[in-house]
């Protein structure tokens, strides 16, 4: 059983921690202009 929660939990960070780093990469890339913005 300790097995399946220690799964799930690596699962489930392996699923919000790319997404929590395009979050907090957004603030910055805001004022960029458009063409550095999708460079960037």
């Amino acid at each position: 059983m300790i097995f399946l929660r220690l799964l799930a939990l690596n699962l489930t960070a392996q699923i919000l921690v790319p997404s929590a780093a395009h979050l907090f990469e957004l603030p910055g890339k805001i004022s960029l202009e458009r063409d550095a913005y999708f460079i960037v």
